[in-house]
């Protein structure tokens, strides 16, 4: 016997006649027995979580994705300079006239200068692209730039975003292709980070 629904087989005879030859008394008290343990009533669903419905669900998702994809590769802490050139960091924390990094004296005021929160360029603007910025603490950030801003203007909302750039060395990177962000007045466009994603990694502190 098959259920009607799925086809799964829920019963079979093997020793006694063919259905067709007993009576019809006994098939169907035979059947009304089968009923009795197979049950036909509907079977519940899994539970299937819900797509995520808006952007901060979105971002917490890949946010969790990234994370996860980072602890696999066991280099979740290491900067993307290490990674991409076999073990060799290429810190970035830089001046806009230097292209070395900040010294600490440099940074004693960053602070100040970077309490505040810079203008995010609104959504719409033409000539604009939204880029996802992956933080150290494997947070995900969604930041709208001009496709003519300088690289600078990331390092910006980094300095603003991430306190502990106030007094560690630090690197932007392209995900893929792996690529370290190293002139900050290059442009987001002639820098390819038009929809890009943009890892931020903390350079580790010498011992």
């Amino acid at each position: 016997m098959l259920d009607p629904r799925t086809g799964e087989l829920l019963h079979s005879w093997s020793d006694i006649t063919p259905m067709e030859g007993l009576p019809a008394k006994v098939v169907r008290e035979k059947l009304e027995e089968i009923v009795k343990i197979h049950s036909l009533k509907p079977k519940r669903m899994r539970e299937v979580a819900p797509p995520p419905t808006n952007d901060n669900e979105e971002e917490a998702a890949l946010a969790a994705a990234i994370a996860a994809s980072l602890d696999e590769a066991g280099g979740g802490s290491q900067p993307a300079a290490k990674r991409a050139k076999g073990g060799s960091a290429d810190p970035i924390g830089l001046e806009e006239d230097d292209k070395k990094p900040a010294s600490q004296d440099d940074k004693k005021d960053w602070g100040q200068k970077y309490s505040q929160e810079p203008e995010e360029t609104a959504a719409g603007t033409a000539g604009s692209t939204k880029m996802r910025l992956c933080l150290p603490d494997h947070t995900v950030v969604a930041r709208r730039f001009m496709l003519a801003d300088k690289v600078q203007k990331i390092h910006d909302y980094v300095r603003y975003k991430v306190k502990e750039t106030h007094t560690q060395e630090y690197e932007l990177a392209l995900s893929y292709p792996a690529k370290i962000l190293e002139n900050p007045d290059e442009t987001v466009v002639d820098a390819n980070l038009k929809g890009a994603q943009v890892m931020v990694s903390l350079v580790p502190l010498e011992d």
